[in-house]
């Protein structure tokens, strides 16, 4: 055998080891399944009040009202949701003596949604926000306080769905869902 021969053998010997061929590459992107929430739909409800509050401490005058949305509960029905809770009143007011005082009084209330595609045999998701609170209250005396309210809720219903999305080698998410 000749030195070039040799060299030359010994030459593609290294480069089968460097470089593997026949070796399947990743593809760049790939098809995964994964469960994402999937709007059925939304509705705002409407809940008036009319309250008369007795406060603890005779009032000069009522400087703010503050409202928050606590202990909701949803009753699930075909196409309808009837939602029950808790809407927390804060009454900011200063006293006759000029202390800054402040007192909380929980509103009840039942309000219901109709949405289409709602089933209570599905897995939902039920989200709700608190969108609007407004007030009319006038001091009937210094430690009574009657109030008007008017409050809005939007009931936002999901439900878990599993979706193919495309998904390049280094896992981040494109934008473009595949359709089932």
């Amino acid at each position: 055998m000749s030195y070039k021969n040799k060299y030359n053998d010994q030459y593609k010997n290294k480069c089968k080891k460097k470089f593997k061929r026949n070796q399947k590459q990743k593809p760049l992107f790939s098809c995964e399944k994964f469960k994402v929430l999937k709007v059925i739909g939304e509705e705002v409800v409407q809940v008036v009040s009319d309250s008369i509050d007795e406060l603890d401490f005779p009032a000069q005058e009522v400087l703010d009202v503050d409202f928050e949305l606590i202990n909701t509960e949803d009753h699930i029905f075909t196409d309808k949701i009837v939602k029950q809770g808790t809407i927390r009143k804060r009454i900011e007011y200063c006293d006759i003596d000029g202390i800054i005082r402040c007192e909380f009084v929980d509103i009840p209330f039942t309000a219901t949604a109709e949405i289409d595609g709602v089933d209570p045999d599905l897995e939902l998701e039920i989200q709700n926000e608190l969108i609007l609170a407004e007030t009319d209250f006038n001091l009937i005396n210094p430690t009574t306080l009657n109030e008007k309210v008017v409050f809005e809720i939007k009931i936002k219903v999901s439900t878990w769905v599993q979706k193919k999305l495309k998904v390049c080698n280094t896992n981040i998410v494109s934008h473009n869902i595949i359709s089932n």
